[in-house]
């Protein structure tokens, strides 16, 4: 049998606002989903490979590196997914990065900034010090997702690299997972 994935992403913010009056109490509800399945494939809404979960740990002011590509760490080896398989991301389809601890108030999470980073999303101008990026605050996360049959291109020695800085004073734990396919 066949290697396969299929995964659903779903992200929804809902909201009930009042305002409580004498005469009348006006509500604001509403809610925004953002709703998407994946399939087993490389096009439109399929991916086939997952970089699957993994919490990392940065002490203050620590660094370290993921190779979307490969799932390396830091320059280190290549990763397997969780069945053993090889894993080689030449799209992103979705990404989710989320702070897994609160450390303390005015510690931040700071993705992007470094040579060959993954860029779109990342916009660069075409230097390490000018690529774009993310800073997410104690306890905040970051959900990309493009299920186009482009998705988000990763180039193994180019176009693969997120760099996560820990800006604070604390340790930072955070998890991320990636979606995508191969080709």
């Amino acid at each position: 049998m066949a290697e396969s994935l299929s995964a659903n992403l779903n992200i929804k913010l809902d909201f009930n606002h009042k305002n409580p009056l004498d005469v009348s109490n006006p509500v604001d509800a509403a809610e925004l989903k953002m709703v998407q399945a994946f399939a087993n494939g490389a096009g439109k809404d399929q991916a086939s490979k997952i970089l699957d979960p993994a919490i990392y740990t940065l002490g203050a002011g620590g660094t370290a590196t993921l190779d979307l590509y490969d799932g390396a760490i830091s320059g280190g080896a290549a990763n397997k997914d969780n069945l053993g398989l090889t894993l080689a991301l030449a799209r992103i389809k979705a990404l989710i990065v989320k702070m897994t601890n609160t450390p303390a108030a005015g510690d931040q999470l700071d993705i992007g900034n470094v040579a060959a980073g993954w860029s779109p999303p990342f916009l660069s101008s075409g230097s390490a010090s000018t690529l774009a990026g993310v800073r997410l605050g104690p306890g905040g996360g970051l959900a990309l997702f493009n299920p186009s049959a482009a998705g988000y291109a990763v180039a193994d020695t180019t176009n693969h690299i997120l760099k996560f800085t820990n800006s604070g004073s604390t340790t930072v734990s955070f998890a991320v997972a990636a979606l995508g396919s191969n080709s």
